[in-house]
């Protein structure tokens, strides 16, 4: 199942400045919907050459020396934010593409901030990649057992 941030009314919403989106360094051109091993590592280099790039992904950053560095800069910017948008305040998310250095943000756990950040970016391109369910879930079991 896909989770979606909480719906709020908007006396409850904090007033994102779309004019920031709109002059910020690092707008979001590309925004993945898609679950984690549903081809966001092959969507990531595809969008990289297609000019949609630079690209954040946190399994293709940890390959290399300067990509863990972009993450470990992601992961202390994002633990205090990711509170925040679950508790429903606003995040300013291109504050984190401006960080990481990024115009499209892939993979976990960012898609499940995706409708956040279209608000913030609302002529970004979303894209929703899908997969069999068996398929992904034998994946993912597969994957994640044998890192434990």
């Amino acid at each position: 199942t896909v989770t979606y941030p909480q719906k709020r009314s908007m006396a409850q919403q904090e007033v994102i400045d779309h004019e920031h989106a709109n002059r910020a360094k690092w707008p979001l051109k590309v925004i993945s919907a898609g679950h984690i091993r549903c081809g966001t590592f092959s969507l990531a280099e595809a969008l990289d050459k297609l000019g949609f790039g630079p690209v954040f992904h946190f399994v293709r950053n940890w390959q290399t020396t300067e990509g863990q560095k972009v993450n470990n800069k992601a992961l202390d910017w994002l633990f205090p934010h990711l509170d925040k948008a679950d508790r429903g305040e606003a995040v300013d998310w291109n504050e984190f593409c401006e960080l990481v250095g990024c115009h499209s943000v892939l993979d976990s756990p960012i898609y499940n901030y995706w409708q956040q950040m279209f608000e913030q970016n609302p002529s970004a391109k979303v894209i929703v990649s899908v997969r069999d369910f068996d398929s992904w879930y034998d994946n993912v079991v597969n994957v994640y057992h044998s890192v434990i």
